[in-house]
């Protein structure tokens, strides 16, 4: 049975070592639309950073051919590396187009988030408060090095904490401007992929084609309802929504959509 994730137009084969969703450098590279080895090169300029067994594994080729855990040449020797979730957005924390935080969106909602059975009656699964601690940390400092108001940072440390029944109040802090992600903009519009979902990565590609300035649009925070997970995205004022059906009429709302080599293609549901 093809139990394939479909990220965008790409479908990637799900891999799981030592109890957790990986992904490798080949996958990453193809999702992003990089050229090859951007993820691998990426990954050895900074590799002082990640941490083995936390952010990624290197497993010897016998080992995945034993377990099953991707197909690969039976005479393949070299070790693979396998990056987890944390190791994917540290080592993607540079792709800061519109494409990348769909992707990376998707990635984690779609392909990371697997419940285990086991783990889901292990109480092991709650973080710690110094796991909590030391996660704020780092994500703090991202969010705010990728421009992401201070509003929206606290927005994002408290979901971190709620887990952990650390309660951070945040009155008098307002993230009441109406703004609308990809998504929502593809929800709006009616624009659907093939899958029949909300095509965002075509709003994407027709946003990367448009005069958008940085008052219409702000790096914020998410939180997935299901797995609690937060991370950035980033998101528009209605201004945004209106030029982008505009250009769709413009263009006799199109059937493909082509941004640098990359069409996509989509269908319409248009309000009754």
């Amino acid at each position: 049975m093809n139990n394939n994730i479909t990220i965008g137009d790409h479908s990637l084969a799900p891999k799981e070592f030592n109890g957790q969703r990986v992904i490798t450098f080949k996958d990453i590279d193809l999702v992003h639309q990089r050229p090859d080895g951007t993820a691998g090169r990426n990954f050895r300029q900074n590799k002082k950073h990640f941490v083995e067994g936390e952010d990624f594994y290197k497993v010897c080729a016998d080992e995945i051919r034993r377990n099953k855990i991707m197909d690969i040449s039976a005479k393949t020797h070299e070790d693979v590396v396998f990056i987890t979730e944390s190791g994917y957005l540290m080592l993607t924390k540079s792709f800061t187009d519109d494409l990348s935080w769909t992707v990376q969106r998707e990635l984690v909602t779609t392909y990371f988030n697997v419940k285990h059975p086991k783990a889901q009656k292990s109480k092991s699964n709650v973080p710690k408060l110094g796991e909590v601690n030391a996660a704020a940390r780092i994500i703090s400092k991202t969010l705010k090095e990728a421009g992401m108001p201070p509003q929206y940072r606290a927005v994002a440390i408290k979901s971190l904490y709620a887990p952990v029944g650390v309660k951070i109040p945040l009155d008098g802090v307002t993230t009441d401007k109406q703004l609308f992600d990809c998504t929502a903009i593809a929800t709006k519009l009616g624009m659907l992929s093939s899958s029949g979902n909300p095509h965002n990565q075509a709003v994407a590609a027709i946003i990367a084609k448009l005069p958008v300035s940085e008052s219409e649009k702000e790096l914020v925070p998410f939180q997935n309802q299901a797995s609690g997970h937060a991370g950035p995205t980033w998101q528009y004022a209605q201004s945004v929504v209106d030029k982008v059906h505009q250009w769709l009429e413009e263009h006799n709302w199109p059937t493909s959509i082509t941004v640098g080599g990359k069409t996509y293609k989509v269908t319409y549901q248009r309000a009754a």
